[in-house]
């Protein structure tokens, strides 16, 4: 979850080239606390450098990738076009493994899929409306939200308590967050 919510920080830095869009010193500076935020997370001293936290990265950078290119189909496609083909594409690509490990599912995880396929559904249709009516890089950092959303599933479920590194970090995030998002949009 944490190295996927590093994608507003590639979201910005993509929106420059891709997008042509510029980021004031305020909306770098959001950027930069809410990477720290992130960092201090990921606890320094573990290592990054795992299978795990390369996969974490590039999922990061596929997400800002994903993201960018909603936004620069916004002036040629509606939300539902553009929801409607993630949602096929998505499907028939996580569909490959299933030649090698299908297995029958039981009608409660049926009921789990589909429920889970109208929430991802609904998300995708509100994050693509999202990415099409506004800036890449001040829609980016709603995504930090994750990072605080786990911590709290984390805790309600699993009895998992934050240490002080981690609320310094939450707090960080949600302040770089907040400062995106607050901010006035520019004429």
């Amino acid at each position: 979850i944490l190295l996927n919510a590093s994608s507003p920080l590639f979201i910005g830095l993509f929106a420059i080239f891709m997008l042509g869009e510029h980021l004031d010193k305020r909306s770098m500076l959001a950027l930069v606390v809410g990477f720290c935020g992130v960092v201090l997370l990921l606890k320094p001293g573990t290592q990054l450098f795992q299978i795990s936290a390369t996969v974490g990265a590039f999922a990061g950078i596929f997400v800002a990738l994903a993201k960018i290119m909603i936004r620069q189909m916004a002036d040629t496609e509606p939300v539902l076009r553009t929801v409607f083909y993630f949602g096929v594409y998505s499907a028939v690509l996580s569909a490959v493994p299933l030649i090698w490990f299908w297995q029958v599912p039981a009608v409660e995880s049926l009921i789990l899929m589909a429920i889970a396929a109208i929430f991802a559904s609904a998300g995708q249709m509100l994050m693509t409306y999202a990415f099409t009516h506004n800036r890449a890089a001040r829609v980016a950092p709603f995504s930090y939200f994750t990072v605080v959303l786990g911590g709290v599933v984390g805790w309600i479920f699993w009895g998992e308590l934050p240490d002080v590194i981690s609320i310094v970090g939450g707090a960080l995030v949600v302040t770089g967050c907040m400062t995106m998002i607050l901010r006035p949009q520019p004429t």
